[in-house]
């Protein structure tokens, strides 16, 4: 062990931003309870706290927190937030708060629970204590404030305001640098929450020639990419010097043990965890671009459907559209999109299991595991998001995970999803599933053989398909070899089935 101390010049850039964590009026003065064992914690909670005008007391145990809680209520002066930390010798977190709820207070506080990153897990448990917000350390003064400025119903008084109405407009040329469809339909959403039309790119590779077509002030880069990943790209984007400051920011699953680690060596700026907090969003957003007047996007909302869709089980509505800025009308389209696109999953996931195939059976359940969390499917990303850490770090070989406990949870969280989704009204806004549209003016007679073989492998189903994609790919035409490698990449064996089917119809008419 070794200490040492070092003397810095304090930024006014930095202090001017400390100022700005200014909550409305009548939350300035607000009495805060923060619990936590930890010296240095609650003194770095204590100066966050204060720096945002609140009255703060720290205890370092929740023995005592019921008590002072149900002291100031009975003084008229009672807490209007206590914070505690998860792990704590004595009575956790959890039970601290529960604690405090039980009590017979006039003034109820809100609560924040707060836990260690990589400890998600307890995600549910915070959830059936009925905890307001779980918050993931690391955490810095501009997450605090935007969870309490939610949590207290105040968001139009925050510094970003409210998603889907925003009282900042940024400036500047983004690129988003993301595979899947949904994932990427959330992310361009709240881009334009604030301001921003954003160009897309599906892989590394796009991201590279994107980048040599024109200027960027931001990118937006996925980790988990076919064809070249996230790290990748950004190690070769970092070798040329033209963009030594272009801000590039991380979007991954925020419970991959070391991503952010990881993105930050490899030359990444920031981090942005998925599923995505639309006000952590546009509040990593605002440090890397310029704000312009203030301005209000309205998304439109299908008043209708809103009446119909009144409850899916498996599925937090509120806090799906949470994630789409408010946009009800792109929430639903997502929610069809994602039902016609993964409802065979379950059972392609198992085959990818009993046939030992286990980066594709990783790398599927990761898709579900993130499109499930920006859809709101909290219960079914946390069984997805098991599923995907023990094939990562191979605690049992497949062909055993597809018989254990494990997946049998997947299993019945996979169909009480599907069951919810197919039972409520929002299906009925789209009789069948989007169909990919051919290439135009595709030649087919050189690779017609090919493609009848292809379609024999993706009408079974067969993770083959992809290999087999690879073998003939030099011997399709360029746009179509794309487009059939996006659907399977994505294990969308029945678009990509449909795809060649309609070629082939369209060649033998012709």
């Amino acid at each position: 062990c070794f200490h040492f101390s070092l003397t810095f010049v304090a930024d006014p850039a930095e202090q001017r931003l400390q100022h700005q964590f200014i909550p409305s009026r009548e939350l300035q003065g607000l009495r805060v309870l923060v619990v936590d064992d930890n010296a240095a914690a609650r003194q770095l909670l204590r100066e966050m706290l204060e720096s945002f005008s609140f009255q703060v007391i720290t205890l370092p145990s929740g023995e005592n927190a019921a008590f002072l809680v149900q002291q100031q209520d009975e003084i008229g002066d009672p807490f209007g937030l206590v914070i505690a930390d998860w792990q704590m010798p004595g009575m956790n977190g959890i039970e601290t708060l529960d604690a405090i709820r039980d009590l017979p207070l006039q003034h109820k506080p809100a609560t924040i629970l707060i836990t260690a990153y990589g400890r998600e897990d307890i995600l549910a448990s915070a959830d059936n204590h009925d905890v307001d917000v779980l918050l993931i350390k690391p955490i810095n003064a501009s997450v605090l404030f935007d969870a309490i400025m939610r949590l207290l119903n105040r968001r139009h008084q925050s510094r970003i305001g409210a998603p889907g109405s925003s009282d900042v407009w940024l400036l500047g040329q983004v690129l988003l640098v993301e595979d899947h469809e949904i994932n990427q339909a959330v992310a361009l959403e709240l881009l334009h929450s604030v301001g921003i039309i954003a160009d897309t790119a599906t892989n590394g590779v796009e991201a590279l020639e994107a980048l040599k077509q024109k200027h960027y002030d931001l990118v937006l880069m996925d980790l988990q990419m076919p064809v070249m990943d996230g790290l990748h790209a950004t190690a070769i984007i970092r070798k040329d010097p033209q963009y030594n400051d272009l801000p590039i920011i991380a979007m991954t699953a925020h419970a991959m043990e070391g991503d952010r680690e990881r993105c930050l060596a490899t030359g990444m700026n920031d981090h942005i965890a998925k599923p995505i907090d639309p006000e952590h969003f546009v509040t990593v957003l605002k440090q890397w671009l310029p704000q312009g007047e203030s301005a209000s996007v309205s998304p439109l909302v299908d008043k209708q459907l809103e009446r119909n869709i009144g409850h899916i089980d498996g599925i937090d509505l509120d806090w799906g559209i949470e994630r789409v800025g408010g946009n009800r009308q792109l929430y639903f389209n997502l929610l069809r999109s994602f039902y016609h696109k993964h409802q065979n999953d379950e059972q392609l996931l198992l085959q990818l299991l009993t046939q030992n195939q286990h980066q594709d059976a990783q790398r599927l359940a990761h898709t579900l595991r993130g499109v499930a969390g920006n859809i709101g499917a909290r219960l079914f990303e946390k069984d997805a998001a098991e599923l995907e850490k023990a094939l990562r770090t191979n605690s049992e070989p497949p062909q055993t995970l597809a018989t254990g406990l494990l997946w049998q949870r997947f299993s019945e969280a996979f169909r009480q999803l599907f069951s919810g989704l197919k039972s409520s009204g929002v299906l009925l806004q789209s009789q069948t599933a989007e169909v990919a549209e051919p290439p135009l003016e595709v030649d087919i007679r050189g690779c017609h053989t090919e493609l009848v073989t292809l379609a024999g492998f993706l009408s079974q189903g067969d993770v083959g398909s992809s290999e087999y994609l690879q073998q003939i790919e030099a011997s399709l035409p360029p746009e179509l070899a794309s487009q059939l490698r996006g659907l399977i990449d994505e294990f969308d064996f029945e678009q990509a089935g449909k795809l060649i089917h309609r070629l082939l119809a369209n060649n033998k008419e012709s």
